[in-house]
């Protein structure tokens, strides 16, 4: 028997409802925590790393800041709509230069 199971198992049998009220809480948390970190299937879910999440903060705060210049600048969003692009690299590449590979 897990030592939680244990704890909780002898704080019922004593009248001792406070220590019970808390280790019967403290097993629902880390139930829901359990829960929380295991994928569809039972499967661990995969987290993306610190560059993946860094590369599409930065790919959405470009693309937010080129949506917000619709309003008032619509032809300055549009050539930066085609022009800066985002990935494992950002670049501003102008009309009639080509991409590096």
């Amino acid at each position: 028997m897990h030592r939680r199971d244990a704890r909780l198992e002898d704080s019922e049998a004593f009248p001792d409802l406070g220590r019970a009220g808390n280790a019967r809480e403290e097993m629902d948390v880390l139930t829901r925590e359990l829960a929380g970190a295991i994928g569809l299937g039972g499967r661990a879910r995969h987290t993306a790393g610190a560059a993946e999440r860094a590369r599409t903060a930065v790919q959405k705060r470009v693309r937010g800041a080129i949506g917000r210049l619709e309003d008032a600048l619509p032809g300055l969003a549009r050539h930066l709509d085609a022009t800066v692009h985002t990935g494992a690299f950002c670049g501003y590449l102008p009309e009639g230069r080509r991409r590096r590979r």
